[in-house]
């Protein structure tokens, strides 16, 4: 049979996969061996390869696979409407692709896909979350901690172009001793999507086929400090986005730079505020005017950036991605971006008691 080998191979790639999934979902020890002598590796491989040139590699392949995918629907339309005769490479054609489906599953998996079994940071410091801000009591307390913060960096935010940020952003993570050893596995480079970025709400994104970090180069300057250092926590092996807000928060309010830290208290309490505003909008509203007016001439540029891109195309953008995240252990979705209100609320109480370095990063 000339479709055996093919289909042999599919059925092998499967239980290979279903293998890796296992163990890793069952075996820290096997999380710990793919960090260290896969991921971290490949990381520093292909941040070097690709750092190279300036233009986002991997934005190039997801547009050239975009065509070749359309271009292999056509023919699969093509081969059904000749069905009697064309039958054959139908069903050549699509076990050509699911074999190369499982081929870039496992590409996906050794360049990124493992490190989501690793445990939160949260958990992995030993860092209790409690119950606080299920309180409201707490949720103002923070919120009003925030706006403190803001009102003192403002005075001192100035922006910078994309490149010297990202650059300061680098050196940060340098910096910090726990991160020190990996922030050499960081780039982020301007995203070649353009306005397309902007109609799908993407602020920032991480390739795990090329390793890159990607940036929406429209983003505001007092947005993309945090967001550049999201990304780079994800290509220092910080899957979850919940720890990868978590760590940006922590880089950059550990800085020494008032760009940074005003970031980070911004992106920080536009989280915050809108949780407590699903409890209590009007109380949301007066936290809100308390604000300084830098930050407030920067809330009515976010108020304009969506209405003038509010399109179907982030619903459906949101939808993927939140089921993407779903499939990959973050049973929250994309509500597990909020998650940092917690866990950055959990760190400022540990600052309280003079803890402020972060552990080691898993």
């Amino acid at each position: 049979m000339p479709h055996k080998k093919p289909f042999v191979v599919i059925v092998v790639l499967l239980l290979l996969i279903t293998i890796v999934q296992y163990s890793f979902s069952f075996s820290p020890g096997a999380v710990s061996v793919y960090s260290r002598c896969i991921f971290y590796p490949f990381q520093y491989l292909r941040n070097n390869l690709f750092s190279i040139v300036t233009v986002s590699v991997g934005d190039i392949l997801y547009i050239l696979a975009s065509i070749m995918l359309i271009v292999l629907l056509g023919r699969w339309i093509y081969y059904l409407a000749k069905w009697k005769t064309h039958r054959q490479l139908l069903l050549r054609s699509l076990l050509r692709f699911f074999l190369s489906a499982g081929i870039m599953y496992l590409w996906f998996f050794a360049g990124w896909g493992g490190n989501y079994a690793k445990p939160s940071l949260a958990e992995h410091w030993q860092m209790p979350l409690g119950r606080d801000l299920e309180q409201d009591s707490a949720l103002i307390q923070f919120d009003l901690f925030l706006i403190a913060r803001l009102e003192e960096y403002a005075p001192r935010f100035k922006g910078r172009p994309f490149r010297e940020t990202e650059q300061l952003c680098r050196d940060n993570y340098y910096h910090i001793p726990a991160t020190a050893a990996k922030a050499r596995l960081t780039r982020i480079k301007p995203a070649v999507f353009g306005n397309l970025l902007e109609y799908s709400g993407i602020q920032g994104y991480y390739n795990p086929f090329t390793g890159e970090g990607q940036l929406n180069a429209q983003l505001p300057d007092f947005l993309s400090p945090f967001v550049i250092s999201h990304e780079m926590a994800h290509q220092m092996g910080i899957a979850a986005e919940q720890d990868a807000n978590l760590l940006a928060y922590i880089a950059c309010t550990e800085s020494g730079d008032a760009d940074l830290r005003y970031s980070a208290y911004l992106n920080v309490w536009l989280y915050t505020n809108g949780k407590l505003r699903g409890r209590d909008s009007t109380l949301a509203n007066e936290m809100r005017a308390r604000l300084n007016p830098v930050s407030r001439r920067h809330l009515e540029v976010l108020r304009a950036r969506h209405r003038k891109y509010r399109s179907p195309v982030s619903r459906l953008s949101n939808l993927f991605y939140d089921n993407f995240l779903k499939l990959n252990q973050q049973e929250r979705g994309l509500e597990s971006y909020e998650d940092v209100v917690n866990t950055a609320y959990a760190w400022e109480q540990k600052r309280l008691r003079g803890d402020r370095s972060p552990g080691s990063i898993p």
